[in-house]
């Protein structure tokens, strides 16, 4: 039951941790992935099944744009941006979850 929880807790918090890291530049999938566990020191970890899915989400709704780009390697890569529609809602979007975190901390406090 618990274990569930916290997976939908995650599975919420995705789109907005996702459009953060776009705010400061343009990504591809593999890279979102990698910068989500570094920066949560492997707390926070995405599958490809559930990344693509909701980054083809999110450019459905217009928030984000893919488009191809040639990596050093030679290989195409699918790099995201931000729309103007993303980057008006971002900020929104992380200070509701930041005050949802805050609501978190305040109910289950350390120790607990």
């Amino acid at each position: 039951m618990f274990k569930g929880l916290v997976s939908q807790l995650k599975k919420g918090s995705t789109p907005t941790l996702l459009l953060t890291l776009l705010r400061e530049r343009p990504m591809y999938g593999y890279q979102m992935a990698t910068e989500l566990a570094r920066r949560s020191h492997g707390r926070l970890t995405t599958s490809e099944g559930s990344l693509y899915p909701t980054l083809h989400r999110l450019e459905a709704e217009g928030y984000i744009e893919g488009y191809w780009q040639n990596a050093v390697s030679g290989r195409s890569r699918r790099y995201y941006r931000l729309t103007s529609k993303g980057q008006r809602i971002v900020q929104a979007a992380a200070s509701d979850l930041r005050r949802f975190a805050e609501t978190l901390r305040n109910l289950v406090p350390e120790g607990a």
